[in-house]
């Protein structure tokens, strides 16, 4: 796994296929926008609620994380992918 900065300052976060990256809880918005390669991504589950959904991410896709909730992202393909957080007002 490793992360580097791209043209525009966006940090792109690279992971080898097989690998994974857990993504901790927080409060607000945020989006994984997959780049390249595929990644499954899944939610932490809680008691007595229905299992999590899984969601697959082809390049291009972008998908709204739930809030409050870690996230589990694997590459089923060597994968490149940005975190987007919602602005906070000021």
């Amino acid at each position: 796994m490793s992360a580097v900065a791209d043209p525009d300052h966006a940090v792109r976060w690279r992971l080898a296929r097989g690998h994974a990256l857990q993504l901790p809880a927080v409060r607000t918005a945020r989006w994984l926008r997959l780049h390249e390669g595929e990644l499954w991504v899944t939610a932490e589950g809680r008691p007595g609620e229905p299992p999590p959904e899984d969601w697959w991410v082809a390049p291009g896709g972008l998908l709204r994380l739930p809030e409050g909730r870690p996230v589990l992202a694997e590459a089923w393909q060597g994968a490149s992918f940005e975190l987007l957080e919602e602005a906070r007002p000021a």
